[in-house]
């Protein structure tokens, strides 16, 4: 194994000429399985991505901020909070950053469920933009640092998975987000298999609780119905995937 060559940027440029031949380092606990293959590494923290802000509405959570951080904030909504117990053992917590869960996390990811269904927006560098997750997803092995995460406090926030044990990783997830009173958009993300969550398609609720219902369900079985692995067969994970989203539709569509 090579020696590995450790960089402290104090500045954001000097994190950008750094990484053009290293790797962003925060927590380490997505690095350290691929030690072997990396010679460079960036250390992040000095570079202030460690915190949590809300304003009016935006909730803003720098991307070195760790899963107990997250955990111990009452004011990031319940699920969220959950998410990261479900992410990762408290040791891991408190070294695992947000950052580093969405760029190396997998389709069976109750962080990146969440966060699919939330349309979270990822601050990203030497870019200086923000682009929606989903396409984040598309992208992630190109992009050199994101910095933060951003999303709208929904007015609703649900999330239930179906896994082995109570902490273990799904083996199928299920997230429902009602965005705002005003529009009354549901946006639905599923998980627990492959290398990352799906979306549904957003739903408007323009008729009464229960309506429709059925065509959604039909919708999240098909999206599962050769999502077959070594955790579960395709059929069982179609079967859980239906069951899922009809009681978060349900619960999620009652006044």
């Amino acid at each position: 194994m090579s020696p590995l060559n450790y960089l402290r940027p104090k500045t954001m440029a000097e994190a950008m000429e750094q990484l053009q031949s290293g790797v962003a380092l925060a927590g380490g606990t997505g690095l350290t399985p691929r030690r072997a293959q990396i010679e460079t590494v960036v250390d992040i923290s000095d570079l202030g991505l460690d915190k949590i802000t809300k304003i009016q509405k935006i909730f803003q959570i720098g991307a070195g901020t760790s899963l107990q951080a997250i955990l111990g904030n009452v004011e990031v909504p319940a699920a969220l909070r959950q998410a990261c117990v479900l992410e990762a053992g408290w040791n891991m917590r408190n070294m695992a950053t947000l950052g580093g869960t969405i760029m190396e996390a997998d389709g069976r990811s109750a962080m990146l469920t969440i966060l699919l269904a939330l349309d979270a927006e990822i601050a990203r560098e030497p870019e200086g933009d923000l682009i929606p997750i989903e396409r984040f997803l598309s992208v992630r092995d190109k992009i050199t640092l994101i910095t933060q995460i951003r999303f709208e406090e929904p007015r609703k926030l649900l999330y239930e998975q179906v896994a082995r044990t109570p902490l273990d990783f799904p083996i199928v997830c299920v997230s429902l987000v009602e965005a705002d009173e005003s529009s009354r958009t549901l946006r639905l993300a599923i998980g627990g298999y492959g290398m990352r969550p799906l979306r549904l398609p957003d739903l408007k609720k323009f008729v009464r609780k229960g309506a429709n219902i059925d065509e959604i369900v039909h919708r999240a079985q098909g999206a599962y119905e050769n999502a077959g692995d070594e955790w579960a067969s395709a059929e069982y994970r179609s079967a859980v995937a239906g069951i899922l989203v009809r009681r978060l539709l349900e619960e999620g569509t009652a006044e």
